[in-house]
Protein backbone atom coordinates (compact mmCIF):
# COMPACT_ATOMS: atom_id res chain seq x y z
CA UNK A 1 0.00 0.00 0.00
CA UNK A 2 1.33 3.42 -0.86
CA UNK A 3 0.71 6.75 0.81
CA UNK A 4 -0.51 8.03 -2.56
CA UNK A 5 -3.41 5.53 -2.42
CA UNK A 6 -4.38 6.79 1.03
CA UNK A 7 -4.04 10.43 0.04
CA UNK A 8 -6.20 9.84 -3.04
CA UNK A 9 -9.00 8.42 -0.87
CA UNK A 10 -8.48 11.15 1.75
CA UNK A 11 -8.65 14.07 -0.69
CA UNK A 12 -11.53 12.78 -2.87
CA UNK A 13 -14.16 15.50 -3.34
CA UNK A 14 -16.84 14.99 -2.29
CA UNK A 15 -15.40 12.87 0.50
CA UNK A 16 -16.39 9.20 0.45
CA UNK A 17 -15.89 7.07 3.59
CA UNK A 18 -13.29 4.31 3.40
CA UNK A 19 -11.85 1.60 5.61
CA UNK A 20 -8.14 1.26 6.29
CA UNK A 21 -7.48 -2.46 6.73
CA UNK A 22 -4.41 -3.09 8.89
CA UNK A 23 -2.18 -6.16 8.75
CA UNK A 24 -3.46 -7.28 12.18
CA UNK A 25 -7.00 -7.52 10.77
CA UNK A 26 -8.41 -4.33 12.25
CA UNK A 27 -10.52 -2.12 10.05
CA UNK A 28 -10.58 1.62 10.71
CA UNK A 29 -13.64 3.33 9.21
CA UNK A 30 -12.75 6.85 8.11
CA UNK A 31 -16.21 8.45 7.97
CA UNK A 32 -14.88 11.98 7.53
CA UNK A 33 -11.50 13.42 6.60
CA UNK A 34 -11.14 14.80 10.13
CA UNK A 35 -10.95 11.18 11.41
CA UNK A 36 -7.47 10.76 9.91
CA UNK A 37 -4.20 12.66 10.17
CA UNK A 38 -1.28 11.93 7.89
CA UNK A 39 2.25 12.92 8.91
CA UNK A 40 4.04 15.08 6.31
CA UNK A 41 6.42 12.21 5.54
CA UNK A 42 3.44 9.89 4.93
CA UNK A 43 5.00 7.19 7.09
CA UNK A 44 2.86 7.68 10.22
CA UNK A 45 -0.90 8.12 10.53
CA UNK A 46 -3.34 8.81 13.35
CA UNK A 47 -6.98 7.73 13.39
CA UNK A 48 -9.55 9.15 15.79
CA UNK A 49 -11.85 6.48 17.19
CA UNK A 50 -15.56 7.12 17.88
CA UNK A 51 -14.82 7.14 21.64
CA UNK A 52 -12.32 10.00 21.12
CA UNK A 53 -9.31 7.70 21.47
CA UNK A 54 -6.54 7.45 18.90
CA UNK A 55 -4.93 4.69 16.91
CA UNK A 56 -1.40 5.53 15.81
CA UNK A 57 0.04 3.34 13.06
CA UNK A 58 2.71 3.21 10.41
CA UNK A 59 2.14 3.02 6.67
CA UNK A 60 3.81 -0.40 6.69
CA UNK A 61 0.88 -1.68 8.80
CA UNK A 62 -1.69 -0.83 6.11
CA UNK A 63 -2.75 -3.85 4.08
CA UNK A 64 -5.40 -2.25 1.87
CA UNK A 65 -8.20 0.29 1.56
CA UNK A 66 -11.83 -0.71 1.20
CA UNK A 67 -15.04 1.16 0.51
CA UNK A 68 -17.79 0.27 3.00
CA UNK A 69 -20.62 -1.75 1.55
CA UNK A 70 -23.86 0.15 1.24
CA UNK A 71 -26.75 -1.22 3.20
CA UNK A 72 -29.63 -2.37 1.08
CA UNK A 73 -33.06 -1.18 2.02
CA UNK A 74 -36.06 -3.47 1.79
CA UNK A 75 -39.09 -2.30 -0.15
Amino acid sequence: MSIEDIREAYYTKPFKPFVIRLTDGRGLLVKQACNLAIAPSGQSLAYTKPDDGFVLFELTEVEKLERPKKKRTKH
